[in-house]
């Protein structure tokens, strides 16, 4: 029997996200092919919570076209404790004074707030490694599928995030 968490996970892949496409499926009740529905969510590596799911991001909900489906590796309730959530983003090419601010600023806040950034180069960088160093918690929010790291100079810190913070597309 397919659940409507089921079939959001399988339309959210095969529409890459796209929340007009996924909308426009469902509205049209869209055939679900039950062995690609299957084979991708054996395929599945990380954790998936959707819409429907009490983990959510309930403040997600209240966007307009929120994401109907967060792909995520680590601790899913950082996300959750929203008005702790500190995001840090800057310039991907710091001056040496952008670096230095960042840091300072970083390792300071990171005692009280999870520090929320792009893992981008530059300020994104070193905001996540400056809260991990610190002993803060962090959150990496990612454009890109989360199978791929993108800068992929990144790749050790995400995996670093993986495992101490979360990582979520």
């Amino acid at each position: 029997m397919l659940t409507g968490r089921d079939i959001l996970i399988y339309k959210s892949i095969i529409y890459e996200g796209d929340f007009e496409k996924i909308c426009e499926s469902i509205r049209k009740r869209e055939e679900i092919d039950r062995e690609r529905l299957a084979r991708e969510l054996s395929n599945l590596k990380c954790s998936v919570t959707t819409i429907l799911d009490d983990d959510f991001p309930q403040y997600l909900t209240h966007v307009k076209n929120p994401p109907l489906v967060l792909f995520y590796y680590g601790d899913i309730s950082l996300i959750n404790d929203y008005k702790n959530n500190l995001a840090v983003v800057g310039s991907r090419i710091p001056s040496e004074y952008g670096k230095k601010v960042t840091r300072h600023f970083v390792s300071e806040l990171s005692k009280d707030f999870t520090i929320v950034s792009g893992l981008a180069n530059g300020v994104d960088t070193i905001a996540h490694e400056t809260a991990l160093e610190n002993n803060g918690k962090t959150v990496a929010v990612i454009g890109c599928g989360i199978e791929n790291c993108y800068p992929t100079e990144n790749l050790p810190l995400s995996e670093r995030i993986k495992k101490e913070g979360l990582l979520i597309s």
